[in-house]
């Protein structure tokens, strides 16, 4: 597998530019190694730092779905697309940049337009355009999407109306989609369907940012309860082993209703208890299969994974795979 172009440019230097994973670069280094990044996901930018002194510049990308996602921590750069740039992509898209602290300037269609602590404005990908940040500024923090422009346009009517529009860093919409993409910077990766899946959500948060009249309703609300689900399926992995776990904790550290957890249950197409039953069990059957597990008791493996005693284990074991706990030890190829 090839390295990845930030990376391997990073090997390379050492100067005073702080890149990916930490190595040191000299600041034109990082920025033809963030060039690289971006060319190798389709869409070609220049990058330049401004100012003096030591420059700064740590990124990185993941790709949900359809939605590619740069993080980047960065003394004041410059990026720019040329027609030439634009000439050469894939596809269409916006690019939604995600500001957190310090003072941006973005020059398109012969307009200025600021961000100053924050917020956004929809960037069309199809124009070329200089986004820049004021030369005297410390470390600035961005988290830039990039949508392909026939997904926003079937989420929001007259998508290519709302670029440049300014959306304040309180915007409602705003801060939920902003938490989101941070709350996604901190997790572990995640599953290629997982991945497909976060990017519908952040598809339906964006939709819901730039055009908040929209099937109010409807679109507001599923786009919560996407995010909903994803906070609880991670929440309700981390508790499998508490034997207390119940809708009612659950509620409390998701700081929603008990009927609302109960509703997102329902909306997956299962219940709590059966739920959680489901993932013990699964979590079970992989420790029974773990060679380094085969000197512990059955009654350890079913206390491990929240059985509160044998009995309960043995029955639900029985509901989830028709057989008991010990019969699918004694003969583990039949399940392979």
């Amino acid at each position: 597998m090839p390295r990845d172009p930030l990376s391997q440019s990073a090997a390379q230097g050492n100067g005073d530019v702080t890149a990916s994973r930490g190595a040191l670069l000299d600041g034109d280094a990082a920025c033809r190694a963030l060039e690289m990044d971006c060319a190798a996901r389709g869409f070609k930018v220049t990058v330049r730092p401004l100012g003096d002194g030591p420059r700064h510049l740590s990124a990185s990308f993941s790709l949900f779905g359809d939605i590619a996602v740069a993080s980047s921590r960065t003394t004041p750069v410059a990026v720019s697309r040329s027609r030439a740039d634009i000439s050469q992509d894939a596809h269409e898209f916006f690019v939604l940049p995600l500001h957190f602290g310090g003072t941006y300037t973005l020059d398109q269609a012969g307009r200025e337009h600021h961000f100053e602590g924050g917020g956004t404005r929809l960037v069309a990908g199809n124009s070329p355009y200089l986004l820049q940040q004021r030369p005297d500024d410390g470390v600035g923090e961005t988290y830039s999407l990039a949508i392909p422009a026939e997904k926003l346009r079937d989420r929001v009517r007259r998508a290519d109306d709302q670029a440049l529009r300014a959306i304040a860093p309180d915007d409602p919409g705003y801060v939920f989609l902003s938490n989101y993409v941070r709350f996604l910077a901190c997790q572990a990766p995640v599953s290629p369907e997982m991945a497909h899946q976060v990017g519908n959500h952040l598809l339906d948060l964006a939709g819901l940012m730039l055009q908040p009249g929209r099937d109010q309703a409807e679109h507001s609300e599923e786009a919560v309860r996407a995010v909903r689900r994803r906070e609880l399926d991670q929440l309700l992995d981390r508790k499998l082993a508490d034997p207390a776990v119940d809708l009612t904790r659950l509620a409390q550290a998701m700081g929603i209703s008990r009927r609302y957890v109960q509703m997102l249950f329902e909306g997956m197409g299962t219940s709590f208890s059966d739920e959680l039953r489901r993932r013990r069990v699964e979590r079970a059957i992989a420790l029974i299969a773990d060679p380094r597990c085969a000197g512990r008791s059955l009654a350890d493996i079913a206390f491990a994974c929240g059985f509160a005693d044998l009995s309960t284990f043995n029955r639900s074991f029985r509901v989830v795979t028709g057989q008991t706990p010990s019969t699918w030890r004694r003969v583990p190829g039949q399940h392979e």
